[in-house]
């Protein structure tokens, strides 16, 4: 097993732009080119599916009719790092599904260093995705933890001036900003930067109706999410 792992893909960086050669959903796409378009999206990677069809088929992973287990945590975590060869990320990290039909909410701050967490993190998502057609893929988002102090929404509309956000349940609505325009000075910091982050997405993605989930650690304003408005 070994052998087959390391020569083949069961993994995409984000910003390396290779999830385009799979089948992946718009989630991990879209976060995927917004880092290699050097938009600030945090450290981490898609754990493909193709993995963890693998890892049945090898008895790394258990099946029963609602559940999916690992026969062994640290089994898969030493396939994940050592085989697989995922990269070490520096913080804890946010494990997120990918399939849109899915119901579940990201699992945040899992010590993905630890095998037992990381083992009961990646099957709640798999477990989770069961219901669906087997055709459905089964990729799994991990991504590092940043230090949140404030976060939100942003929507931008194609036939829309104005932008609308969304910041501790308060909503606004603030001009587009145009070319290389600037925020307002009489805005917080936070708003600033995230009226950036959105004219940023804006200039990479092209027009349409795009929606941001972003996080302030105080420095930078980081992309969590993108999708397009008829992908709510």
């Amino acid at each position: 097993m070994l052998d087959l792992l390391v020569m083949k893909h069961y993994f995409v960086w984000l910003g390396s732009g290779r999830t385009r050669k799979f089948d992946v959903s718009p989630k991990a796409l879209y976060l995927d080119l917004a880092a290699r378009a050097r938009l600030p999206v945090p450290n981490g990677g898609v754990i493909l599916d193709e993995l963890y069809r693998l890892l049945l088929d090898e008895g790394v992973l258990r099946q029963t009719d609602n559940r999916v287990e690992a026969a062994d945590p640290v089994w898969l975590w030493e396939t994940v790092y050592h085989s697989v060869r995922f990269p070490r990320l520096a913080n804890r990290v946010a494990v997120r599904g990918t399939h849109p039909a899915t119901a579940w909410t990201p699992l945040l701050a899992v010590d993905f260093q630890e095998p037992s967490a990381l083992a009961e993190s990646l099957c709640a998502w798999w477990t989770a995705v069961l219901p669906q057609p087997e055709s459905v893929r089964r990729d799994v988002l991990v991504m590092e933890m940043v230090d949140v102090k404030t976060a939100g929404t942003a929507v931008s509309r194609q036939s829309e001036s104005s932008d609308q956000f969304s910041v501790n349940g308060e909503r606004l609505v603030l001009p587009k900003l145009k070319g290389w325009g600037r925020p307002s000075p009489d805005l917080p910091d936070h708003l600033r930067r995230a009226q950036m982050l959105l004219r940023g997405t804006r200039r990479t993605f092209g027009k349409g109706n795009w929606q941001i989930d972003w996080a302030d650690d105080g420095r930078v304003c980081w992309l969590l999410q993108l999708s397009m408005s008829n992908e709510q």
